[in-house]
């Protein structure tokens, strides 16, 4: 997904200076992860499951026998970070698919690619007079997420997925998260639900596990045909880790609460969140952070518009601090998002 998302080779290793000196083994290969060449290769690839389960697995769609229902959205985002030792700027363009079959199945792909501008290089001593100069290359990665959602028990939602990751760096290349949740709903009311993720790192030496549990409950109040509605949503993320990686500690815990007012064709959100997060799965499994980092806070607005039946944009901005291993200094990162939504 997706933003803030960078992975140098020293994920899982000991001291600073191997570290840096392991970044060295970034893959040197013809560019074919280009943003124009990955955009349409995860698009064609989107396209062309949506159509084999609309064709194969539902043919009476054809005749009209079971409602269906398609949304296509493509996406970019613009990435800035400050004080980080590594990435400098970045960008993400992905494209979201939607297909909903009936009132109690649903399907979501999403295909991305993220680019990292990276420093040109390292400046690490290596004496008191002396010092070593560690070249870098930009860093690139795909992700694509499968999520089955279905709604066969009444005011129930059963959710289960897996994010699979494509790194140049061998120690997160092929990586996997997968995940499951159940949700219990009324229309308008509330929402209360719980999600298990498992991210397995086991190409990092030695191999890490990640589990966590993100528990939500929300709550719909107001009057949308007067003034508006809307719906206040609380999240707490606690995530342990099989290992120790560089904060001397194994278990993260987080709050997120949001409200999102509903009025029209506009839809308006705003969140925080506080606490600490390492190798965290958000926006329910299509977002993975999967460097040493240490996320504290954040916050972020959004605002979608519906401009007709068919139609309707969104844009988002959000800012986090976080901690890097091997800098002292606090990081800061910017997200600016934009999106087009067709429903068919």
């Amino acid at each position: 997904m997706h933003p803030d998302q960078n992975n140098p080779s020293y994920l899982r290793t000991g001291s600073t200076f191997i570290q840096f000196e392991k970044l060295l083994i970034w893959r040197k290969q013809i560019r074919r992860d280009s943003f124009f060449f990955q955009l349409w290769l995860w698009g064609k690839y989107l396209l062309l499951m949506l159509i084999i389960l609309k064709c194969i697995y539902f043919p009476d769609v054809a005749f009209a026998k079971t409602p269906i229902k398609i949304v296509i959205s493509p996406y970019s985002a613009y990435l800035d970070y400050q004080n980080a030792n590594l990435k400098q700027w970045g960008y993400n363009a992905g494209l979201y698919g939607y297909l909903g079959y009936g009132m109690n199945h649903a399907f979501e792909i999403d295909a991305n690619y993220t680019f990292f501008d990276i420093v040109d290089q390292l400046i690490f001593p290596i004496s008191m007079d002396s010092s070593i100069a560690i070249p870098l290359d930009d860093f690139t990665q795909s992700d694509i997420t499968f999520i089955y959602s279905n709604y066969s028990i009444k005011r129930w939602k059963i959710r289960t997925g897996v994010h699979y990751l494509k790194t140049d760096d061998k120690s997160t290349d092929g990586s996997v998260v997968l995940f499951v949740g159940l949700h219990r709903y009324v229309p308008y009311f509330y929402t209360i639900g719980v999600n298990f993720y498992n991210s397995s790192y086991q190409n990092a030496n030695p191999s890490l596990n990640v589990l966590q549990i993100s528990p939500q409950a929300g709550y719909y109040f107001g009057d949308y045909f007067s003034y508006g509605s809307f719906y206040i949503d609380l999240r707490v993320h606690y995530i342990s880790l099989s290992d120790e990686v560089g904060w001397a500690q194994q278990s993260f815990i987080s709050f997120r609460p949001s409200l999102s007012y509903f009025f029209k064709k506009l839809t308006l959100n705003g969140y925080c969140w506080f606490g600490e997060q390492a190798y965290a799965v958000r926006n329910d499994g299509f977002v993975i952070y999967y460097l040493p980092e240490k996320y504290r806070s954040g916050f972020g607005a959004s605002l979608k518009m519906q401009w007709n039946s068919n139609l309707s944009t969104f844009i988002s901005f959000s800012k986090e601090v976080f901690e890097e291993l091997g800098n002292s200094a606090d990081v800061f990162s910017s997200t600016a998002l934009f999106s087009l939504s067709w429903t068919f």
